[in-house]
């Protein structure tokens, strides 16, 4: 079974995101002005790794919901 970090460069290759920057603690991938943190490390846990493959797939836009306002 491959690890969540090789799934991650695997779903960053297919969609096009490119190596940006390797920093100490964090890989960080760019594509189209958009940039993701991928963390270093043998354990990444499971609420990050599906984050991080959302936004991969451009699912999650990383922004807060807006809030509705009542005020008319």
């Amino acid at each position: 079974m491959a690890s969540k970090l090789s799934e991650i460069h695997k779903h960053l290759k297919k969609y096009g995101w490119k190596l940006y920057k390797n920093g100490t603690n964090h890989f960080i991938f760019e594509k189209e002005g958009k940039m993701i943190l991928v963390p270093k490390g043998r354990k990444i846990y499971t609420r990050s790794y599906k984050q991080i493959l959302w936004q991969i797939e451009g699912k999650a836009c990383g922004k807060k919901p807006e809030q509705l306002s009542l005020d008319v």
